[in-house]
C-alpha cells in the first residue's frame, strides 16, 4: 500500500514517471517521503491536518476490489504514521491551489526550485545526492534557512518579519504577494 499511496500522491503534482526522463523526480519525492515533517511553528501542524485529508481521498478514490486488497493493518500505519515533507508539500500544494488558482504541479515545482533541489531529476541522479539533497530538505523541516525565506520554499526579496518565525501558510501569502500572482 505504501507504495500506491506514494504513486497516488507522486501523480498529483508530477505526470511523468520515467527514470530516463529529465522531468520525472520519482527518486527526489521518495527521498522527501522518508523524512518525517516536523511542524515547529504555531499553526504548522495545519498543514499536518491537510495531510490527514489527503490520506482520506485516497482512500476514498480507491474502489472496493482495490481496498479489499490492503490488510486492516496497512490502513492503521497509514492513517497513524507521522507526516513526511513529501506529503506535506503535495498537501500545501494543492491547498495553495485554491488561494491563488496556480495548479498543484506548478506550486510544487516552485518548492522544487526553491530549495534549489530542480536539478535533481531521475535522470540526473547520483548516489552521492542523497546526502547534499538530505541536508537541503533538513534545513527546511528544522527551519535553519536564512530570514527571508532562503532555503526555505518562500524565499523573499523584502520581508516584513524573519521568515523562520513565520508559518508556513503566511509565508505562503507574503510569496504569492511579492510574486504578483493574486
Amino acid at each position: 500500500m505504501a507504495e500506491r499511496y506514494f504513486r497516488w500522491l507522486y501523480h498529483r503534482v508530477y505526470s511523468v514517471e520515467d527514470i530516463e526522463s529529465p522531468h520525472s523526480y520519482t527518486i527526489l519525492c521518495f527521498q522527501m517521503d522518508q523524512i518525517e515533517f516536523v511542524p515547529s511553528i504555531p499553526n504548522d501542524d495545519n498543514r499536518a491536518s491537510d495531510v490527514l485529508q489527503l490520506r482520506m481521498e485516497f482512500y476514498e478514490s480507491l474502489r472496493p476490489s482495490e481496498l479489499a486488497r490492503f490488510e486492516s493493518w496497512e490502513w492503521e500505519k497509514l492513517f497513524n504514521s507521522g507526516v513526511t515533507i513529501f506529503e506535506m508539500l503535495v498537501g500545501l500544494a494543492l491547498r495553495a491551489e485554491f488561494f491563488v488558482g496556480r495548479t498543484p504541479p506548478e506550486w510544487f515545482a516552485d518548492f522544487v526550485a526553491n530549495l534549489k533541489l530542480s536539478g535533481y531529476s531521475d535522470e540526473a541522479y547520483i548516489l552521492q545526492d542523497e546526502s547534499k539533497i538530505k541536508r537541503v530538505l533538513q534545513t527546511f523541516n528544522q527551519r535553519r534557512y536564512d530570514s527571508y525565506g532562503r532555503g526555505g520554499i518562500f524565499p523573499l526579496r523584502e520581508p516584513e518579519e524573519d521568515q523562520r518565525q513565520v508559518e508556513l501558510w503566511y509565508q505562503l501569502a507574503a510569496y504569492a504577494g511579492e510574486n504578483q500572482m493574486y
